[in-house]
C-alpha cells in the first residue's frame, strides 16, 4: 500500500508544484487535496504496520515498552505544542492538568507519542472558537489515564458512531453532515483503540469524556 501511495503523492506534488510545466489552478488545487489525503492515509497505514509489529513482538513474549518506560512529562510537551497550534487556528483554548512527577508509562516513547498525537490531533480540530479543550493526565491503579473532555461538536454522539470508520465530522460542516475529505475521526479513534488494546491498554468512551488508558511503569 505504501508504494502506490508514495507514487500518488509524488505525481500530485509534480502537478501542484508545476515542475513539468504550467498547470491550471483547478488541477493544482485538486492535486494539493490529493497530497493531503494520501499523506493522512499513509500515516494511518504506518499505524497499522506499527500495530502488526507490536502484536508480533507480544506474541513472541517481548515487552511492549522500552526499559524504564516513558516519562509523560517528556513525551507530552511537543504534542501539546501541535494541539495548541491547531486550537489557535480555530480560536479555541487549551487547559492541561498533568502531574509531571508521577506519571510514567510502561510503553515505549514511540508508541506513546503515536497514540497521544493521533488521538489529540484528531479531536482538537473539532473544538470551536472560545471553547476550552480540556486534557488531564492521572493514574488509577496500574494504569496511566489521559482524559479528554468531549468537544461540544461530539455531544450526544454514541460510542458506536464515534468509532465508525466512516464518521468524520468537521467544525464547520452543516449539522448532520460528515466531511468527505481526509481520514475520519472514527477511523482515527478505531486505530487508537486497536493500538491501545495490543499494548495492554484501552480507549474508554462515555457521555462526557474520552479516556486513553495505558499500562503504568512500576
Amino acid at each position: 500500500i505504501k508504494t502506490p501511495l508514495n507514487a500518488i503523492i509524488g505525481f500530485a506534488e509534480i502537478i501542484d508544484g508545476q515542475y513539468l510545466g504550467p498547470a491550471h489552478r483547478n488541477y493544482r488545487e485538486r492535486a494539493a487535496v490529493i497530497v493531503d489525503q494520501a499523506r493522512q492515509l499513509l500515516d494511518a497505514v504506518e499505524d497499522l504496520d506499527f500495530a502488526a509489529k507490536l502484536r508480533a513482538e507480544r506474541a513472541r513474549g517481548n515487552a511492549a515498552g522500552a526499559q524504564g518506560g516513558s516519562a509523560l512529562a517528556q513525551v507530552f510537551p511537543p504534542i501539546v505544542a501541535e494541539v495548541e497550534a491547531c486550537l489557535a487556528a480555530n480560536g479555541a483554548l487549551l487547559e492541561v492538568d498533568v502531574d509531571e512527577e508521577r506519571h510514567r508509562c510502561a510503553l515505549s516513547p514511540e508508541l506513546v507519542q503515536r497514540l497521544l498525537r493521533r488521538l489529540l490531533l484528531s479531536l482538537c480540530s473539532l473544538v470551536a472558537a472560545d471553547e476550552i479543550f480540556r486534557i488531564a493526565v492521572t493514574r488509577r491503579g496500574a494504569m496511566c489515564l489521559l482524559t479528554i473532555a468531549r468537544p461540544h461538536a461530539l455531544a450526544g454522539v454514541s460510542e458506536s458512531k464515534l468509532v465508525d470508520p466512516s464518521f468524520n465530522p468537521t467544525l464547520f460542516a452543516p449539522a448532520g453532515k460528515d466531511d468527505e475529505h481526509g481520514v475520519g475521526l472514527g477511523f482515527a479513534l478505531r486505530l487508537v483503540r486497536g493500538l491501545a488494546k495490543v499494548a495492554g491498554g484501552r480507549l474508554a468512551i462515555d457521555e462526557h469524556r474520552i479516556t486513553l488508558e495505558l499500562p503504568a511503569a512500576e
